[in-house]
């Protein structure tokens, strides 16, 4: 879904058969929640499964995702790497414990 949401106009084939698979893939899903019900086994077809992945998902295969949930990933990735040495502040909160002791 992520993918069909960000390709622009310009990609018009690709967006209808994304379309195409994800109506499939929506059968296929309540065919899913009532296999219990109804006890029909259900398979997925190796035509609607997914060869991209958005890089947040950290698999091999990524595209660069631009939705909010790509940038939530990178702005967490990005505080993530930055540097965790304690800072001055924490120094200080130190020196206060051991002057009340």
């Amino acid at each position: 879904m992520d993918r069909f949401l960000t390709l622009g106009d310009e990609n018009v084939k690709e967006k209808a058969e994304m379309k195409k698979k994800m109506l499939k893939l929506t059968d296929i899903y309540y065919d899913a929640i009532d296999a219990p019900k109804t006890g029909t086994e259900v398979n997925l077809p190796l035509d609607v499964k997914v060869d991209l992945f958005p890089h947040y998902m950290e698999r091999n295969k990524t595209f660069k995702s631009t939705s909010i949930l790509g940038s939530i990933f990178d702005t967490v990735d990005f505080h993530n790497a930055e540097d965790t040495t304690p800072s001055g502040t924490d120094l200080l909160v130190t020196i206060d414990n051991q002057s009340t002791q």
